[in-house]
Parts: structure tokens; C-alpha cells; sequence
């Protein structure tokens, strides 16, 4: 069978802990290039995936014209038809354009940029190039997302409420916020942008599974640890094409409310989504209320993500989880959440 050479572009904690075991196993991927921009982090992500295939990218120190090291020069590789990103937002669409502009397949990571202006730019600029673009949100992948669009999309109910709950507390020992681009961004909604995204990710996938999506929302934000700001924390309403409405609350900043629950609710059942189980509650013929109770793993779904990566760039449509079109949507919401709460509530339509 004929393999994919990849390249990693990107050596930090979600490039070396997720995307480097998802890329050894595809089967229909070879990696051939890791790139980081310094030789330090190239070479120490290098030495952590034990191929002989791979060779380090970087662009400093400068490397000499005969070692031919740097971004530019791994894009010119022929036998690299894809790339997987796992850079800063800041800088992720810029490079997404170099390897569209030279042909290659590209996997980026969620948000699909820093902001609704910055995303449609990048969707007019792909389809000047015949390539595939996925964007990763890997929370559509996890087994227990999976499974709760399994029940819904194989029922008859219809919708009646929802609600998102995730809460926790990034503390100053958390790896994720001692990333400098991180603790310091230059982009809105701080952690909401980087984070809070996957769980509007899910809601919207699962109402999907519905026929419904999100039109309108109104949001309060707050920021209750100040190390995070601009925000760490909204409290938001949402209602869907069909008027039913839920709630939507997710925040980095709380320290004694730990919690992770997503429900939906339609008049026949409601199913409960936590990250190891998801709960059916139904009745019978007799009106006796049962639970059903279905554990699943715990898994990142980055492996299963970068299979059917692989699969469309083999010629196959593209998973609707990974696309640009859904990740936009996401962006969408999570913007429109973000300037509600700059303006007191006020009601913001989803609607282009």
C-alpha cells in the first residue's frame, strides 16, 4: 500500500504527547520531517520519535545554505504530501498558506485561527489549491462524543433543551499555561479561544445529530483568576433554528467546581455525556423511567482524528468533524459568545 510521507511541524507538549503517537500509528502515514523553530526543540522532538526516517527542521540558528534545514526547504520535499500543525494560533496561518501554496495536505489544530476575520481569509485562500485542509478538534473523536451521536442520530425524539458544563482551575504549575503564547496571548478569549472551543465543538455536533444548530446567543464573561486573562469564564444562552434554547457554561478559572457534563434533552430521552460514560434515560410502555448506563475509554481521539485525516487525503470525502466548514462554525459562536459578554448580554445572531 502506498504510504503518506508527513511532516510535524511543531515540537510542543500536544505535538510530542498526541500528534507524534497518532502519526506513528497510521499506517498510511510515514513521517519524514519534524520542524520546530529552534534547533534545540527539533532535535530533542527528534530523539523522542526513534525513526531513522525523520530528519529535523528549524530555522534557528540560522542553518547553512548546504544544510538546507528550515521551513522553506522541508516544504520543497516531494516526497512530503502532507503536514500536521501543532503551532501557536498566531502563527498557524501563515504556515498553513506556505504548505497550501506548496501543495501540501494539511492538518491544523483547533481554533482555526484567532479570530472569524483571520478563518474566512484562510478558507478564500485554500480554494485557490487542490489539496485537503482538516482542522483538528479532536473532542468530536472522543468515544463518548461518538457514542452520544450514535443514540441521537438513531432516534426520534426531538429537541428539547441542552447544556454544556465544564469547569476547572488552570493553576500556575499547568503546562499548558506555562507556554509563553499562552500565559501571554495575543489573541481574544484567552483560554475560552483555546479551550472553550471543544466544548462548543461537541454541543454543536451533537444538535447535528438533531437536525438542529445554534443561531442566537447571549453571554455573560467574566475573569476570575487574573493570570488568565482577557477572560476565563462564560455563562452563555443559546437557542437553535427551531427556538429551543439550553445553556452553555465553561470556565478555566474556578477552583472548587470541577466538572465536565454534557446533556441533551429531547421528549423521548435524554442522554448524559461525561468523559468516561454516556447515560441514556428513557420510559417504558408503563412510564417507568430507566437508565442506561454505557462506560467507554478514555481516549483523545487524536489517533482515530489523523486515521481519517489519511483517509481523505486517499481520496475519500472528508470528515465532517475535521472540517474547515465545522471549525468555522465553532469560531463563529464562540466570537459571537465573546462579544455578548463585552456588551452586557447583548443578543448576537450566528447567521452569515
Amino acid at each position: 500500500t502506498m504510504t503518506i510521507g508527513v511532516a510535524l511541524l511543531g515540537a510542543g507538549i500536544f505535538a510530542l504527547e498526541h500528534h507524534l503517537p497518532a502519526i506513528k500509528a497510521c499506517p498510511n502515514f510515514t513521517l519524514k520531517a519534524i520542524y520546530s523553530r529552534s534547533q534545540t526543540s527539533a532535535e530533542a522532538a527528534l530523539a523522542k520519535c526513534h525513526l531513522d526516517t525523520t530528519e529535523a527542521y528549524f530555522d534557528t540558528p540560522s542553518p547553512t545554505v548546504a544544510e538546507q534545514r528550515n521551513l522553506t526547504a522541508l516544504l520543497q520535499r516531494p516526497d512530503i504530501q502532507a503536514v500536521i500543525l501543532s503551532l501557536p494560533i498566531l502563527v498557524q496561518p501563515e504556515v498553513i498558506r506556505k504548505a497550501m501554496a506548496a501543495g501540501k495536505h494539511v492538518l491544523s489544530e483547533k481554533p482555526i485561527a484567532k479570530d472569524l476575520e483571520t478563518a474566512q481569509q484562510l478558507t478564500t485562500f485554500h480554494k485557490q489549491y487542490p489539496v485537503k485542509w482538516a482542522v483538528g478538534e479532536n473532542f468530536r473523536f472522543w468515544p463518548a462524543v461518538v457514542k452520544a451521536f450514535e443514540i441521537l442520530k438513531g432516534s426520534s425524539g426531538e429537541l428539547v433543551t441542552f447544556s454544556v458544563k465544564f469547569s476547572t482551575l488552570v493553576d500556575d504549575t499547568d503546562k499548558y499555561f506555562q507556554t509563553e503564547w499562552r500565559a501571554k496571548p495575543g489573541y481574544q478569549g484567552g483560554f475560552l479561544l483555546d479551550g472553550g472551543i471543544h466544548f462548543i465543538a461537541i454541543l454543536r455536533y451533537l444538535l447535528s445529530a438533531l437536525g438542529q444548530e445554534i443561531t442566537t446567543v447571549s453571554a455573560f464573561t467574566d475573569l476570575l483568576q487574573k493570570r488568565l486573562k482577557p477572560v476565563d469564564t462564560v455563562h452563555a444562552v443559546a437557542q437553535t433554528s427551531q427556538g429551543r434554547s439550553g445553556s452553555l457554561d465553561v470556565s478555566f478559572g474556578m477552583a472548587f467546581n470541577d466538572c465536565f457534563e454534557i446533556v441533551v434533552v429531547t421528549d423521548a430521552y435524554s442522554v448524559t455525556v461525561r468523559p468516561t460514560e454516556v447515560i441514556t434515560k428513557s420510559q417504558n410502555d408503563k412510564g417507568e423511567k430507566t437508565d442506561s448506563v454505557q462506560k467507554v475509554e478514555m481516549s483523545f481521539g487524536v489517533v482515530d482524528e489523523m486515521a481519517a485525516f489519511s483517509d481523505a487525503i486517499l481520496g475519500g470525502e472528508m470528515d465532517v468533524r475535521m472540517s474547515p466548514e465545522e471549525a468555522l462554525g465553532d469560531l463563529r459562536m464562540l466570537e459571537a459568545m465573546l462579544r455578548s459578554g463585552e456588551n452586557k448580554g447583548v443578543i448576537k445572531s450566528l447567521q452569515n
